[in-house]
């Protein structure tokens, strides 16, 4: 549990690759993430906050897991719907697609980082604010009880290149 004042305590819950977290109870959702990202999805209104992790950008061959982008934004969209948000009510904020890997290509953090703006952009939620890209991960803490997100940055790893 983390303190907020001297007699209150909010949940903590951490999120692997692949998982999703929703809430209407005041909650910090954190997790570490490099070419993965987490989409945060607040409702002010309503005090309804969720995030997930996914690793790549779409699931191939009709498979459903929380892993892949297109389905993993499309299932936090609809739990936050399922808690009573409406889109027009909810805020995105995006973190993580970090280039972890120099050399691969398409980098897979930009391709997760569009399948998040597509995904969002169709079921009708704004984008608020978003820290994506780079060469470094991050480590993010979602508050769901004001919206904010903490971010501490990673320094990128080094690379070793045999001469």
């Amino acid at each position: 549990m983390i303190g907020i004042h001297e007699n209150d305590t909010l949940a903590a819950v951490f999120l692997n690759q692949g998982e999703i977290y929703c809430t209407a109870t005041p909650t910090v959702i954190s997790t570490v993430l490099g070419s993965c990202i987490s989409v945060c999805l607040w409702d002010g209104r309503r005090g309804i906050g969720g995030m997930n992790h996914y690793v790549l950008p779409e699931a191939k061959n009709r498979a459903r897991s929380l892993r892949y982008g297109d389905v993993a934004v499309a299932a936090l969209v609809q739990k936050m719907i399922d808690l009573g948000s409406v889109p027009e009510d909810i805020d995105a904020k995006i973190f993580g697609g970090a280039s972890a890997i120099p050399s691969q290509s398409p980098a897979v953090g930009d391709g997760n980082i569009r399948v998040a703006m597509d995904v969002l952009e169709k079921a009708g939620i704004s984008v608020a604010a978003r820290s994506t890209g780079g060469h470094g991960g991050c480590v993010i803490h979602f508050h769901t009880i004001s919206g904010e997100v903490l971010v501490r940055r990673l320094p990128p790893m080094a690379v070793a290149v045999a001469e």
